[in-house]
């Protein structure tokens, strides 16, 4: 079976540390409660999963929203596509 690429918005829930705590997934921005850019004690991110139903998840990797953008690629250098920019901007201007 051919691998496939899903998307997920992410909140991590971190201490005082800055250690992951928790995660919640969700599929879109507008979907997540009460959600706050600039609140602090956790990090907004989009998560990036590789894999099929054959095998599970091979590989994932992050982009963290900072000062209200999105980062241009993902933690593994690859790009974040265009849509989700234009979700966080929709986002942000509602």
């Amino acid at each position: 079976m051919k691998s496939q690429t899903t998307y997920e918005w992410v909140i991590e829930d971190l201490d005082e540390y800055g250690d992951i705590q928790d995660t919640s997934s969700w599929d879109r921005l507008s979907e997540i409660p009460d959600l706050r850019l600039n609140d602090t004690g956790f990090d907004i991110g989009l998560m990036k999963r590789i894999g099929n139903e054959d095998i599970g998840e091979q590989y994932r990797a992050y982009a963290y929203i900072r000062n209200g953008k999105l980062g241009a690629t993902f933690d593994d250098n690859s790009e974040v596509p265009d849509r989700f920019h234009r979700e966080l901007a929709r986002f942000i201007n509602a």
